[in-house]
């Protein structure tokens, strides 16, 4: 349980951040606070105009009384707004008026309703729902079964709603919703200008959300098709959910690395990725640094699984496909044996996406361009640029420290903001003693430092 002197803490900190007014300990008037809800209530309303010329006003104010440091926070704000504005902004709505406008896109079975809200001429928000079974309902009679649910509750009904066709039941809906905002209320189908090009924006983006949702179902089935494949091409008698696939990466020995990558239910976990850095391996010795990966990998998750942990190191594998020939798999069984565990172990080699199974002479393959081909092949591929990837970086980290730190007065913080400037070391070799002087920490010393250096290192290069 939370302490309340810890919750109270909290609370002062955020108000001191400027996070929270903090009202619930005191740190506002109930004036002052009643105040800032009804700004907040304003400019969800769409009146961010009036917000904003009330904060310059005040920032007028602070700044004639010599409160500077008031005056910057109702700029802070003022910016915030002219933020937002600027993407709400529909130039090419004419009108000021409050109105919804609501697509609804078919296809097939399936349907959305695309909403978007239109206040003062500007967009101030957007949502989107599926709508099931709409196979053989016409416009009429969806508009009619969404509309009802859509603005039960307190959702702040327009005057206007523009819409596609009319909705089957019009008049006894224009009555509900009429009584539920306590005004006028009305049906719009434009045939031109701003109201159709605003519908064919949201039947737009209708259409687009039901071809992401067909691409979406479509690649669940075939990652579906290729783990049931998979299983009955290893002779599994369930389907392994869970695959992890290990690759090492070195470049002539130097900054040998180790990825594990993590598929559920076909699809990339990225969040359960994991690298690691060779610790006890010397050389090119790929057997050893992958021996000394699964050896870390599992030596943790049975640690975990017996301290009750189910997620991260403590969820086990369902099937680990090695990347790599019989050499690495042998490697692997070896890990498999030290700590007693019943999983299945697959290597998988690059020539024609072969599975190399335990104690088998003979390989395995999947067939070509099958779902399983594509499933394994699509693993092996994220191991692997996984593992390049953590590689690139130790390159880029060891290359940057091995010439920036030989230059004078240059520290790891004028090391870290002169590869923010310039990007790379020879960007910087190639700067001027200016461009150098420049960069935030840098001074004219450090830069002339810098400058020189590369002038040295060059020349010494060049020397036959």
């Amino acid at each position: 349980m939370r302490s309340p002197v810890g919750s109270k803490i909290g609370l002062v900190l955020n108000q001191h951040l400027g996070r929270c007014l903090a009202p619930c300990i005191g740190a506002v008037s109930p004036e002052a606070y009643c105040k800032v809800v009804e700004e907040t209530i304003r400019f969800l309303h769409g009146n961010g105009e009036e917000v904003k010329k009330d904060l310059q006003d005040k920032m007028a104010k602070a700044a004639e009384d010599w409160d500077f440091e008031a005056a910057a926070l109702y700029r802070d704000r003022i910016n915030g707004i002219d933020a937002v504005l600027s993407k709400q902004k529909i130039t090419a709505v004419q009108s000021q008026d409050d109105r919804d406008v609501i697509a609804i896109c078919q296809e097939g079975d399936e349907a959305v309703a695309v909403c978007f809200f239109i206040r003062q001429g500007r967009l101030l928000g957007r949502e989107h729902f599926f709508l099931e079974h709409a196979e053989g309902q016409g416009l009429p009679k969806l508009y009619g079964l969404f509309l009802p649910s859509f603005y039960q509750g307190d959702r702040l009904i327009p005057p206007e709603i523009v819409i596609l066709e009319k909705p089957e039941g019009e008049e006894v809906l224009l009555g509900v919703l009429k009584e539920q905002r306590g005004g006028r209320v009305g049906f719009t189908v434009p045939s031109r200008g701003d109201k159709v090009r605003l519908l064919g924006l949201a039947a737009k983006n209708g259409q687009l959300l039901l071809a992401e949702q067909r691409r979406s179902r479509e690649t669940e089935e075939a990652e579906a098709r290729g783990l049931e494949e998979l299983r009955l091409q290893l002779g599994f008698a369930v389907t392994p959910r869970r695959i992890e696939c290990y690759d090492i990466s070195n470049i002539q020995g130097a900054h040998m690395v180790g990825s594990m990558v993590v598929f559920l239910d076909g699809k990339p976990q990225k969040s359960q990725y994991r690298k690691f850095k060779i610790k006890t391996v010397t050389g090119i010795d790929d057997f050893a640094a992958l021996g000394e990966v699964l050896d870390r990998r599992f030596k943790r998750g049975l640690a975990e699984k017996e301290a009750g942990k189910r997620d991260g190191f403590g969820h086990l594998p369902d099937l680990v496909i090695i990347d790599g020939g019989k050499g690495q798999l042998s490697s692997a069984l070896k890990i498999r044996e030290k700590y007693g565990l019943n999983l299945p172990f697959v290597g998988l080699a690059k020539r024609e996406e072969e599975l190399i199974l335990p104690n088998q002479s003979e390989s395995l393959l999947l067939p070509k361009e099958g779902p399983a081909y594509h499933l394994v092949q699509r693993i092996r591929d994220e191991a692997h640029r996984f593992a390049i990837t953590f590689h690139r970086s130790l390159r880029q980290k060891g290359q940057t420290k091995s010439v920036l730190d030989e230059i004078p007065g240059i520290g790891p913080k004028r090391r870290k903001a002169l590869m923010k400037h310039f990007s790379t070391v020879k960007a910087i070799e190639n700067a001027s003693e200016e461009e150098l002087a420049l960069v935030d920490t840098m001074n004219r010393e450090a830069a002339a430092n810098v400058y020189q250096f590369f002038r040295l290192k060059n020349k010494v290069e060049e020397r036959p």
